[in-house]
This record gives structure tokens, C-alpha cells and sequence, in this order.
């Protein structure tokens, strides 16, 4: 489980129980449901980061040469907020 993979370790203990006694494990993947909230979502999201209410963070990397260090950081979850390479400025 994806939980796991920072420490190596088995984050769910007795798990052969989920088999033995016939539970139910469920969970959700985001983008499963997320055609039926996008409307809702952008409706009510959009104006609340456009007027400032709602802020929100990039980390950015600075040239090709640093995209392994941004895929790591993603990795180990040191970097903070939205995971920017930045390769060129417009002309």
C-alpha cells in the first residue's frame, strides 16, 4: 500500500484477517469521481483563488538539470505545494 512506501515498513498489520474473516476493505480513487464534481468544484473553487481568498503554494525548479531533484522531492514529500520545472521564460 502506497502508505508503506516512505518507511518501509507493512501499514497494515494482520492483514491476511481481511481474508480470513471475509472483511470488506473500500476506498475511492479521485479520479473515478471526478468528472461528476468537476462543474462543482471549479464553480465554486475558481472565484475563491481568483479573489485571493484561497492561496496556494509552488515549489519551483529552476532548468532540465533539476528534474530529478523535483521528482524526488515529490518522492520523499519535502517539497511544498505544487511541484513546478521551470525550463524557459516566453518570448
Amino acid at each position: 500500500m502506497i502508505s508503506g512506501y516512505n518507511n518501509g515498513g507493512v501499514p497494515v498489520n494482520n492483514l491476511i484477517q481481511v481474508v480470513i474473516k471475509s472483511i470488506t476493505i473500500s476506498g475511492f480513487i479521485v479520479f473515478r469521481i471526478a468528472a461528476k464534481y468537476a462543474l462543482e468544484f471549479h464553480a465554486f473553487l475558481a472565484p475563491k483563488v481568483a479573489s485571493g481568498e484561497v492561496k496556494h503554494k509552488e515549489h519551483i525548479f529552476h532548468g532540465l538539470q533539476s528534474d530529478g531533484e523535483a521528482i524526488l522531492a515529490l518522492q520523499k514529500g519535502t517539497n511544498t505545494g505544487k511541484a513546478v520545472v521551470h525550463v524557459a521564460d516566453d518570448v
